[in-house]
């Protein structure tokens, strides 16, 4: 008897077929590289593999699942000795908790052995876990992790106060009244400023940073607020 080949099977076709429905690169590859089982064992528990998960979807169980696309390179950072951020370490830090979760679904699974078995398999980091969730938080180093860092978290926090207090001074008062084109903050690169009548520059002291087409409005950014700004900056760099 003739062996057929992938290609007159159609294997090919159908193994491309599945790897359109991964949900990610590393199962897309698998499946595409993927080599036509023989032995009827094998076969027979890869179709068993199947029907017990089917078994299990059609209860409407929800399986604890994540894209594990965006680890590859974080491991890949980490072989070459450098340091994962923390929005980084927290991607790490979700996945470990899917992995956790996914463990105790397969263990749960006791009317689907194969599926079952698979829990013995994932191994469980809940220190790490814990560790990188108490460090970070929303994708930033928490408070509680650095005395330093929480210090400055404040200083900043009270820097952003007085820039809108200070702000607030020149749109309110009556001596800035006349010389306002409008009664708003515009934000340009970076710099807080007042829309000013040109004829009113001098009435202000601080820098222009920008003047309007027309040059009948002047964006000046107070004195007062650029050196706020400025040590805003500083300690950003600091917690950076």
């Amino acid at each position: 008897m003739k062996k057929l080949n992938n290609n007159e099977l159609g294997f090919d076709r159908v193994r491309n077929m599945v790897a359109d429905y991964a949900t990610t690169p590393e199962a897309k590859d698998k499946l595409q590289t993927m080599h036509l089982r023989t032995s009827v064992n094998s076969v027979n528990l890869l179709l068993n593999e199947t029907a017990e998960m089917l078994k299990v979807l059609r209860t409407g169980q929800h399986v604890p699942f994540v894209s594990s696309d965006s680890l590859k390179p974080l491991l890949q950072k980490v072989d070459k000795g450098l340091i994962l951020n923390a929005v980084e370490l927290e991607k790490v830090a979700d996945l470990i908790r899917v992995n956790r979760l996914l463990k105790r679904f397969l263990i749960k699974q006791t009317d689907s052995p194969i599926l079952n078995s698979y829990a013995t398999e994932i191994i469980i980091l809940d220190r790490l876990e814990n560790d990188i969730y108490h460090q970070i938080e929303h994708g930033e180093v928490s408070n509680e992790a650095d005395r330093d860092l929480a210090r400055f978290r404040i200083q900043v926090n009270k820097i952003n106060e007085d820039i809108k207090t200070s702000l607030q001074h020149f749109l309110q008062g009556k001596k800035y009244q006349n010389a306002l084109q409008e009664r708003m903050i515009v934000e340009r690169d970076g710099h807080y400023t007042l829309p000013v009548k040109a004829s009113y520059r001098d009435v202000f002291s601080g820098q222009t940073v920008d003047v309007s087409n027309h040059g009948s409005t002047v964006y000046i950014e107070p004195n007062k607020v650029a050196n706020l700004v400025d040590q805003k900056i500083q300690l950003e760099s600091q917690i950076s």
